[in-house]
């Protein structure tokens, strides 16, 4: 009876103490799982920010979001390597028909660029400039005459675009297609007939920092279905 009486109570012993440690093991094993989720999700919420921030850093180092217009200047030159990048992006543009029908007047030349500079009372930031670019089209080249414009523009953004890349400034002074400006271009600069100014590019370093704003609008976007 002694036996019976001791086995039950050992095997109830045993029982308790197999209970007390499953739920002890259970109870871990649930810390261990909320501890590993959390890690996983504060590690996914890192990746994330990690991957936004990674975005916005690109976003900010892109030379699209770095132009600004500059209109003051230091008085350091534009090295000549730098020139060099700023024509091959410009001669890289898109043009109708690929008829690519720019052609390119650079000066230092302060006398000349005072007088260019009159060629419009917002063009005053030619003269302010180490460096000056004046695009032009040659009437002979257009496979389509409607297109020269807009060959242009492409051809002008890339520079400026560059030149932000780079570290330069740039500002777009338009003389086409206003005929007083496009005189006095042609003008000063002896143009032949069949050679057109279209915009006056300073280039230098900017004399203070600038930041492009945010001009980005959803409301301008149409989705069509």
């Amino acid at each position: 009876m002694e036996k019976v009486i001791v086995c039950a109570t050992y095997n109830n012993f045993i029982s308790d103490m197999m209970n007390t440690i499953f739920v002890k093991i259970s109870i871990l094993l649930f810390f261990l799982a909320a501890v590993c989720g959390i890690t996983v999700a504060v590690a996914a919420g890192k990746k994330q920010i990690t991957e936004a921030d990674k975005n916005m850093t690109t976003a900010a180092e892109d030379p699209v979001f770095l132009r600004t217009s500059v209109r003051s200047f230091t008085p350091q030159k534009v090295e000549q390597e730098k020139l060099d990048k700023l024509l091959r992006a410009a001669m890289a543009a898109p043009s109708a028909g690929n008829e690519q029908p720019w052609e390119f007047y650079i000066t230092e030349n302060h006398d000349v660029m005072e007088k260019l500079s009159r060629a419009d009372r917002y063009a005053s930031p030619a003269a302010n400039a180490p460096l000056l670019l004046i695009l032009c089209y040659d009437k002979n080249k257009l496979l389509y005459p409607d297109f020269p414009l807009i060959d242009m523009a492409c051809c002008a953004e890339n520079i400026m675009i560059e030149a932000a890349g780079l570290g330069l400034g740039t500002v777009f002074l338009s003389i086409a297609p206003i005929p007083d400006r496009m005189k006095t271009v042609s003008t000063v600069l002896n143009l032949p007939d069949n050679i057109v100014p279209y915009v006056l590019i300073p280039v230098g370093y900017p004399s203070a920092a600038q930041q492009q704003e945010d001009r980005y609008d959803a409301n301008r976007i149409h989705v069509i279905k």
